[in-house]
């Protein structure tokens, strides 16, 4: 029954049965890698430990990687040879591709997809994302409508109101803040760790979305750009 309801799944939005298999949990990635592994005589991909140097990881579009599914993990200068984990180590045109493009002797090792895009946005991005989401020194809380209440932490005294936000609602009120007992801002943390876990929310939503193909990381930076120049 869990199969059939897959393979209708597979039918109507079409996508890897594997990977449709885990999305509705009727198995786990882990146990799907391992029977996959087993069935096509390949390693799994050991994406705990991935060692690739700088200058050869520079080489690959994050994009492509996230896009087509696959992942450089390993590389060995004395051979060159270049270890790929891979959702289907079975194409053999991304295979050709990969060593043609690159110039190196491939090994390809399977991985899960949701793992592979995980590693991958650690591996490519994990500086960037954790810069973006942290909220010190500059912090900047807004209030339901999108008006500003403060721009800064140090702009906040212990116990005393915040002023009126520069509002970009058309509306001005004061909003206060109060202190706990030991003098410290409480409520304030709590909005701030709000807001940090809102901040990775969005961007998890968007990882989502470019892997669905709804649009490209290249679009939604534009995008991105385009709205802050505005």
């Amino acid at each position: 029954m869990q199969l059939n309801a897959a393979l209708a799944e597979q039918k109507r939005w079409g996508g890897r049965l594997g990977h449709i298999l885990v999305e509705m949990n009727f198995i786990s990635e882990e146990i799907l890698v391992k029977g996959l592994a087993r069935l096509l005589g390949v390693p799994r991909a050991d994406l705990d430990h991935i060692d690739v140097p700088e200058a050869v990881l520079q080489r690959f579009d994050p994009t492509e990687c996230q896009s087509r599914g696959f992942l450089p993990i390993q590389y060995r200068a004395a051979d060159k040879r270049l270890t790929v984990a891979m959702v289907e180590v079975n194409d053999l045109t991304l295979i050709d591709e990969l060593r043609f493009k690159y110039g190196f002797v491939v090994q390809p090792v399977i991985a899960g997809e949701r793992s592979l895009q995980k590693a991958a946005r650690a591996l490519f991005y994990g500086a960037e994302l954790e810069q973006a989401v942290s909220l010190e020194p500059a912090i900047k809380l807004v209030d339901n409508q999108g008006g500003t209440l403060v721009e800064r932490r140090d702009e906040i005294a212990a116990g005393q109101p915040v002023p009126g936000f520069r509002s970009t609602t058309g509306v001005e009120r004061p909003q206060q803040l109060p202190a706990t007992a030991a003098g410290g801002s409480s409520e304030l943390d709590e909005l701030e760790a709000a807001q940090r876990r809102q901040a990775r929310a969005i961007k998890s939503v968007i990882e989502l979305l470019v892997e669905k193909g709804v649009f490209s990381r290249e679009e939604f930076l534009t995008c991105v750009s385009s709205q802050t120049d505005q």
